[in-house]
């Protein structure tokens, strides 16, 4: 399940960054005389960081989305009958009707 997957991607993304800041921490008691190389590399790797990010966020929204079973992208069967349910929302439940379906029934 993709839920799965990702609960997989948020660990090994969030231990990376742990492992990236615990670097960064570890060396912050090195003193440098001049920040100026340090400063330039970073902004140039900014603008690369951002944009390795835009594209695999974009990737994986088109991944993730594209494979939820909304009904505009589901073909129907010939001979098939859709069933409409009508859905409310409560404060603290759902009103549904109609209220039973049958075993399997998917539509």
């Amino acid at each position: 399940m993709i839920q799965q997957d990702v609960l997989a991607i948020s660990i090994v993304l969030m231990g990376a960054l742990a492992a990236v800041f615990g670097w960064v921490a570890a060396g912050a008691s090195d003193q440098l005389a001049y920040y100026g190389p340090v400063m330039a590399s970073a902004y140039r790797l900014r603008s690369w960081l951002f944009g390795l990010a835009f594209v695999v966020l974009i990737a994986a929204n088109y991944q993730t989305l594209r494979t939820l079973p909304y009904m505009s992208t589901i073909t129907t069967p010939p001979g098939a009958t859709i069933q409409h349910a009508d859905a409310v929302a409560e404060q603290w439940s759902w009103a549904i009707t109609p209220s039973t379906y049958k075993v399997g029934q998917s539509r």
